[in-house]
């Protein structure tokens, strides 16, 4: 038999919602989540101002370490990973974001973590400052320094509301950085892939490395052999768009950066807003020993 709706005087009751139309509401309160708290980042920006990052510091970095387990194995063609530790690095930068609109300073300060991770490889951590980290995944074999990839870590702090964001990048296949016999002026190609914990889908981060030459860093009152590497990176991805370009002084016996200078260009499409960031620094290393 049929069944009919029940009716208690009052007329049949109503029939549930449809579930598609729960799974649209249900976007559509997220979506409206996302944009009610960045319009909230930008009323409290403007509001009480943002509170801008202290100069990170190597007492932090050393509160932080934790060695590796990893032994720096054999040595590669005379060459092995840096000692572990903290080092003093010096060096200025900018970062300039578009919405909410913002700028903040680097350094002078910045700090320097050097770990090892697989045998003949190290991670090398910079704190920019307080609010921003970067780390690259390095491994030195017979033929050439390689990349295998690394994150970053950003914070906004709007008095009321922190805006904290990582992204990771993967080289697979590993990028070479240089070929231990490389001549001036030799390219490699590289490309990685990132994603971050703020955005869907990927960015692609692919351009070439080049060698400049060997050259002199002077560190202290000690001067280090470097080998001076160009790279020009184009970002693409799904909701992400940028140039990067860098110049970064590798040490010969080390592979450790004892010196880089960077520039990037960053757009990114955001449901409330396109989003621009540009960002420059310069960093160099002031003492060849751990301080930590």
């Amino acid at each position: 038999m049929a069944s009919t709706a029940r009716d208690d005087g009052d007329g049949p009751r109503p029939s549930p919602p449809r579930r598609p139309r729960h799974r649209l509401r249900r976007a559509l309160l997220i979506v409206a989540a996302v944009v009610v708290t960045l319009a909230a980042a930008a009323v409290a920006l403007f509001v009480w101002g943002a509170n801008p990052p202290e100069q990170a510091t190597v007492e932090e970095a050393r509160e932080r370490f934790s060695p590796g387990s990893s032994t720096p194995s054999t040595q590669v063609v005379d060459r092995a990973p840096p000692p572990q530790g903290i080092y003093r690095f010096v060096g200025s930068g900018t970062e300039d974001t578009s919405f909410p609109p913002v700028e903040e300073l680097q350094g002078p300060e910045m700090p320097v973590t050097i770990t090892w991770t697989d045998p003949g490889c190290f991670t090398q951590r910079i704190d920019y400052n307080t609010n921003h980290w970067q780390e690259w995944h390095l491994c030195l074999t017979d033929d050439a320094l390689t990349e295998h990839g690394g994150s970053t870590f950003q914070r906004r702090d709007y008095t009321v509301i922190q805006v904290d964001s990582r992204s990771t990048f993967v080289c697979d296949p590993p990028a070479v950085v240089l070929r231990w016999d490389a001549a001036a002026g030799d390219r490699t190609e590289a490309s990685c892939v990132g994603t971050t914990d703020v955005l869907d889908g990927s960015t692609t981060s692919a351009g070439t490395n080049t060698l400049v030459g060997q050259e002199d860093v002077r560190v202290g009152d000690e001067v280090v052999p470097a080998h001076h590497v160009r790279g020009e990176r184009t970002l693409r991805g799904d909701q992400q768009s940028g140039e990067e370009s860098w110049d970064t002084w590798f040490a010969v016996d080390t592979g450790m950066i004892v010196r880089s200078r960077r520039a990037v260009s960053v757009r990114t499409d955001t449901p409330f807003a396109t989003v621009d960031y540009d960002e420059t620094s310069e960093w160099t290393l002031q003492d060849l020993r751990p301080v930590g």
